[in-house]
């Protein structure tokens, strides 16, 4: 973008605004993947993920008690996360903090402005 649209130069806020928009079309894109992926290809997906939760924590020798209550909580968990909605924004929320510092850097590291010219130079600015 800085070498094809702005002729070589860009800003901080500039930089910033096209990673910003590239990365939120990557996450919608993984998000969108997801959702096809986990409603149509692993229904189950859930379930068994629960299932080898709990036998960590049994093999882990928690109490009884510390298993049931996180029995209890991957049972919340999986029926809020059968929500398309919430299933979206928790899927979202992955990848978005990486992309948000790799804008961040990026943009800091490319942005290049223009060079001022010394006033009552006879050399034109390059």
């Amino acid at each position: 973008y800085r070498e094809n649209v702005g002729k070589g130069q860009i800003t901080f806020g500039r930089a910033f605004a096209v990673g910003i928009c590239i990365t939120l079309i990557s996450c919608a894109c993984y998000v969108a993947a997801w959702e096809v992926i986990y409603f149509n290809f692993l229904p189950h997906f859930m379930d068994e993920y629960n299932t080898h939760r709990i036998e960590k924590i049994k093999a882990s020798g928690a109490s009884a008690a510390a298993v049931e209550k996180q029995l209890e909580e991957q049972k919340k968990f999986a029926e809020r996360y059968n929500n398309v909605f919430y299933n979206s924004a928790m899927t979202f929320i992955e990848p978005f903090p990486v992309a948000l510092v790799i804008t961040l850097l990026s943009a800091a590291i490319l942005r290049r402005t223009p060079k001022r010219q010394m006033a009552g130079s006879p050399l034109p600015a390059s």
